[in-house]
């Protein structure tokens, strides 16, 4: 996820200017999460073969602040990318548990707040509104 955000953030470079990219990678991110919380629901099933290997958990905040702060960050003036951003946000808080949703609430919320300071057309900024998931909550 972190790689995928690099590259989002370096199509959304003014030198390379291709919210396209970025926009197809906020849709992977959305489908990498959807299928990590689904497999997060799943019992192996079978005998584990290595008992004495432990991998940490990973953090909710960190695959969000991973994924989804520097597209925010660097498509903050971009009408196009935000709306995509916002409704990321809202299909993964209806994906998953009550803690994914508070996590799309508030990077909603951050989301926005960095468009308002980048995006001066108030007819955006309504729109972009409009599809936060802190204004609906």
């Amino acid at each position: 996820m972190i790689a995928l955000s690099e590259i989002a953030s370096r199509a959304l470079s003014p030198g390379i200017n291709d919210p396209g990219t970025a926009i197809a990678i906020i849709g992977s991110h959305v489908r990498l999460l959807a299928l990590w919380l689904e497999k997060g629901k799943i019992v192996y099933p079978g005998k584990i073969k290595y008992d004495r290997i432990e991998v940490p958990e990973i953090s909710l905040d960190d695959i969000f602040d991973d994924a989804f702060r520097p597209i925010a960050r660097d498509g903050a003036s971009n009408i196009e990318v935000m709306l995509r951003l916002q409704k990321a946000f809202s299909t993964i808080a209806y994906v998953g548990s009550l803690e994914v949703k508070e996590k799309s609430i508030y990077h909603s919320l951050q989301a926005y707040q960095r468009a308002e300071l980048a995006i001066k057309n108030k007819i955006d900024l309504d729109l972009l509104k409009g599809e936060c998931l802190y204004t609906k909550n």
